[in-house]
């Protein structure tokens, strides 16, 4: 499967949908990504929409969200996983990022991490 990186733009936020196969090196690249475009375009408000095929150790999870407040401090951050096996993993994920000051909460559908990302301050 080949990895896609798709950008969707609406007044007040950003879509980034995010397929492919999971590796670390891939999860930290699109995070760098998101983080660039954020700043480049002055949008602080994103969801997140992860439809990666596999998925990183833990260890690599702890790694890899331990490293998000370089990429994406100031950003609130809605994020979906459609692969509902990965949530116990992403939870552990968002613990991570959350005690390092990234403002980063899972959904389970687009409405919700919508109407939460427009009342986030």
């Amino acid at each position: 499967m080949k990895n896609s990186f798709l950008v969707e733009e609406y007044p007040g936020y950003i879509v980034f949908r995010v397929s492919g196969q999971d590796s670390l090196q891939y999860s930290m690249d699109y995070w760098k990504r998101v983080g660039q475009i954020c700043n480049e375009k002055k949008v602080y408000k994103v969801l997140i929409v992860e439809d990666l095929q596999g998925q990183i150790s833990m260890s690599e999870m702890y790694e890899l969200c331990e490293a998000l407040p370089h990429f994406v401090l100031g950003l609130d951050i809605a994020f979906i996983d459609n692969d509902p096996e990965h949530l116990y993993d992403n939870l552990f994920g968002e613990t991570v990022a959350r005690n390092r000051g990234v403002n980063i909460n899972d959904f389970s559908n687009e409405k919700e991490a919508i109407t939460w990302l427009l009342e986030a301050d």
